[in-house]
C-alpha cells in the first residue's frame, strides 16, 4: 500500500473506528512517511479513545522524526498535538493534574509557537 492510500483508509477509520484505525496504523511499514503517518494516527486515534499509550507511542516516532528533519511545519504540528494529547489522555483522580501535565502542555505551547 503506498502513502496516499493509507493515509486516505488510516483517516477514514479514524473518524468510523478509532481502535481499528491504531491496530492498521500499527502494521504499517518502517517507510519515513509511513512511520510519521503511523505517529499521527496514533496520536489522533489514541486521543480519540484516551489510549494514553498509543498516544506516547504516536509522540515518540513523532519526535525521533522531528530531530531528523528540524523546522518542518506538519511534523511540529503533529508533535504539538502529540504533547497536548499526552496531557489529556492521562488518566488522573486527583486535584494535582494540572500540576502533574505541565510538562506536556508547555511543550505543546512552545512547539506551535516554534513552529508558527
Amino acid at each position: 500500500m503506498d502513502f496516499n492510500q493509507a493515509k486516505e483508509k488510516l483517516y477514514r477509520l479514524l473518524e468510523d473506528n478509532p481502535s481499528l484505525a491504531i491496530q492498521e496504523a500499527k502494521k504499517l511499514s518502517d517507510n519515513h512517511n509511513l512511520q510519521l503517518l503511523k505517529g499521527a494516527i496514533l496520536i489522533d486515534a489514541g486521543a480519540a479513545i484516551k489510549s494514553h499509550m498509543d498516544v506516547v507511542k504516536g509522540v515518540e516516532i513523532i519526535e525521533q522524526d522531528s530531530s531528523q528533519i528540524p523546522d518542518n511545519q506538519p511534523i511540529l504540528y503533529n508533535l504539538a498535538n502529540g504533547y497536548h494529547a499526552l496531557a489529556t489522555t492521562i488518566v488522573l483522580r486527583c486535584p494535582e493534574w494540572y500540576k502533574v501535565t505541565y510538562h506536556n502542555r508547555l511543550k505543546s505551547k512552545n512547539t506551535i509557537l516554534w513552529c508558527g
